[in-house]
């Protein structure tokens, strides 16, 4: 799952990201929550970086022009060390944050540490430059809009802006007291850190402006987090919608990659969450579909319209199923992100349509081909023998004496009788050639690409053999033979019919 920090993904990381888990609900839930507390303490690490990379830029230039000036450099060294060791001291704590915070962020309150220390620094920060005549006060203002940012509980924010305000009205009542160092301040009168109007009014434009802040992040962030959970719960509807689907649904890297299988693919096709980053469609897809498939793909990422599919794709068992639908393609900052195939299983329906299909064509008996196959066959075979200048046989036949055979011993022999002698006569022919029943005892057998119209008769004579033995039939000794003519094309016909008819008077 690849998220970008400091915000969250879209709903296709969402899917990615439910499907990767293996964990249960709950558990999900914490991790989800986790890793947008990580996105949420990564944005404020980097806006930390530019804010104290500001500071110290504005500290180098201030302190350099005052070096050079008529003041002079105004800070003592033991008040510039404690300004270098908070600094220093900031940078560590920041960097810790940003580098362990997958480790550490677990822990109970570990935000509001990190907020009270920004407190507590900015607070140093504010004591060496001036006091109550500082002009850092204002970050005291992005410390609250960091807290309203990390923090979920409204009552730790106002804690957050208590404890400001607080710490403010320490450093402005240790002034006056004279219990705090004051730094004396270039353009500013001394006796406004005495003054006890000034003190209040200041203290009093703080807290308006902290309190003020506070409320306007509270209200924005509030609004944020309800259109993240109204975006999460439609990425949870679409992902369950997508899950509780019939069809197969399942979406591919532009690399081949597997991204992600939906419930009913996982259980037709045996795989589980584990097994997807592994998958690539050489492992799935499987037949002369594949070749289409993968045109289809390329046209999809290419942002062109795609055609419906059929692809056969391969089980973990073993088997193989055969599933059409279309395909589309999304994209992520114009390039392509990922492929989506939306499909059916129609292997029944292919099934149903082979088996109905063969039985249109094929004799149901003898599973050999009927008149209709045997009449298309042939046609083909007269096309290809004009086509090499050959010549074509065919045989007729019927079995002598087989009405007596089935009107004595019964109809269950007579079909055995004929099941034999499809089979006999498919045995004595070769796999190019065509063996067909036409009714009854009446069989019909293609010979093509001959050269020699004599070849014929070595395969009559080979059959006449094969009658030659007996026909064991349930416990009954049978002595068949059969009545053969044969018509040769072209001499004896240009068409199927003329050709089977010759060679039924023949």
């Amino acid at each position: 799952m690849r998220q970008e920090r400091g915000g969250r993904g879209t709903w296709f990381d969402a899917l990615t990201r439910r499907f990767t888990l293996t964990i249960d609900e709950d558990e999900s839930r914490e991790l989800e929550r986790c890793a947008e507390a990580e996105a949420r303490n990564y944005l404020v690490v980097r806006t930390r970086w530019v804010l104290l990379l500001l500071i110290a830029l504005y500290g180098i230039c201030a302190g350099g022009f005052f070096s050079f000036s008529r003041y002079g450099f105004f800070l003592s060294r033991l008040q510039t060390g404690i300004l270098i060791v908070s600094l220093v001291a900031v940078v560590s704590y920041n960097m810790v944050y940003e580098r362990f915070y997958h480790a550490i962020g677990r822990i109970a309150f570990i935000n509001h540490v990190q907020i009270f220390l920004d407190i507590l620094f900015v607070s140093i920060l504010i004591l060496f430059s001036g006091g109550a005549t500082s002009w850092f006060w204002p970050v005291y203002l992005i410390v609250t809009i960091e807290a309203t940012y990390l923090l979920e509980r409204r009552q730790d924010i106002w804690l957050v802006v208590l404890s400001s305000l607080a710490l403010f009205a320490v450093l402005l009542a240790g002034h006056y007291y004279n219990v705090l160092p004051t730094v004396v301040m270039p353009f500013v009168d001394p006796l406004l850190h005495h003054d006890p109007l000034f003190l209040v009014l200041m203290w009093c434009w703080v807290a308006i402006l902290n309190v003020t802040v506070a409320m306007i992040g509270l209200f924005l962030v509030s609004v944020i987090r309800q259109d993240n959970e109204a975006l999460r719960r439609s990425e949870e509807h679409l992902i369950n919608f997508l899950d509780s689907a019939n069809d197969f649904i399942f979406s591919i890297a532009p690399d081949g990659r597997f991204l992600y299988l939906n419930r009913t693919s996982q259980r037709e096709l045996g795989y589980g969450p584990d097994d997807v980053p592994a998958l690539t469609i050489d492992d799935v897809f499987d037949g002369d579909g594949k070749a289409e498939c993968l045109r289809e793909f390329h046209q999809a990422m290419a942002g062109e319209r795609t055609n419906p599919v059929e692809i056969v794709v391969n089980a973990r068992d073993g088997k193989k199923l055969t599933v059409e639908g279309a395909i589309s393609c999304s994209f992520k900052e114009g390039a392509p992100a990922a492929i989506w195939v939306i499909c059916r299983d129609v292997t029944e329906r292919k099934e149903s349509q082979a088996q109905l299909y063969h039985m249109a064509h094929h004799d149901i008996l003898t599973g050999l081909p009927n008149r209709f196959l045997l009449i298309d066959r042939l046609t083909q075979a007269m096309a290809l023998a004009q086509r090499l200048k050959q010549h074509i046989a065919v045989l007729f036949f019927d079995l002598d004496r087989f009405k007596i055979i089935n009107d004595t011993l019964g109809h269950p022999v007579g079909d055995k009788l004929l099941q034999e002698a499809a089979r006999r006569i498919s045995g004595c022919v070769r796999q190019v050639d065509t063996v067909a029943r036409i009714g009854g005892d009446e069989f019909t057998v293609v010979l093509g690409n001959l050269s020699d119209p004599t070849d014929a008769e070595r395969v009559v004579v080979k059959i006449q053999h094969a009658f030659a033995q007996p026909f064991l039939i349930d416990e009954h000794e049978l002595f068949v033979t059969a009545s053969i003519g044969i018509s040769i094309y072209p001499g004896d016909g240009d068409d199927p019919a003329s050709l089977i008819k010759k060679a039924d008077i023949a």
